[in-house]
């Protein structure tokens, strides 16, 4: 059996379609998470590096603290589910503070993407906060509240959905190649029927 440039053409077009465009649903394996919860000028700090995901539990609560120079007792748990991308902040008490930062950041994935989006699903559990503000770059996220006294999740949980999409790169010089391959044989086989 013999493929003509006309058979050819298709399959090789697809083939480097496919290294181009192909993309499962990724999802993030590894980050850092951090809080920093500020009062009256002191900031009571959890934080926990390089956390392998997926996890059993919180990503980040009460035994991830690395600053309390007030011993206050009250924080936010925080919570990454990998397969949904969904961000959750739990109380473990009250909390009121003044402001109250939660970043994700150094995110790894399972595949080549990054982070294109980054909004609010539910924060009805705040109290009393003047902003609520979202921020993201390729690789990390960023929560922060702002506020006089802020009384933050007495109740519930506030929920954030991160979005994933793939990453800038650039194509490997294999499928560049099976693509040129594909186009100059679809060309030859026009000009082939042309003569025809």
């Amino acid at each position: 059996m013999t493929f003509t440039n006309k058979a050819l053409s298709p399959i090789l077009l697809a083939v480097a379609s496919f290294s181009f465009y192909s993309n499962a649903s990724a999802s993030i394996i590894q980050a850092d998470f951090r809080s920093d919860l500020k009062l009256v000028g002191f900031t009571r700090v959890l934080e926990r590096t390089e956390q392998v995901l997926p996890n059993a539990g919180f990503e980040l609560g009460e035994l991830d603290e690395i600053s309390n120079p007030r011993n206050w007792n009250d924080s936010l748990q925080v919570d990454l589910d990998p397969l949904s991308n969904i961000v959750t902040l739990t109380p473990s008490f009250a909390n009121i503070y003044d402001i109250i930062t939660i970043s994700i950041s150094n995110m790894l994935f399972d595949d080549s993407n990054q982070v294109t989006g980054f909004s609010v699903i539910s924060s009805g559990s705040a109290t009393t906060f003047d902003s609520l503000t979202t921020s993201f770059t390729n690789n990390s996220v960023n929560i922060q509240y702002i506020g006089d006294n802020l009384e933050l999740f007495e109740t519930g949980s506030d929920t954030f959905q991160i979005t994933l999409g793939p990453a800038n790169i650039v194509p490997e010089p294999s499928a560049i190649v099976l693509m040129g391959l594909g186009i100059w044989s679809f060309g030859a086989a026009r000009c082939k029927q042309k003569k025809k």
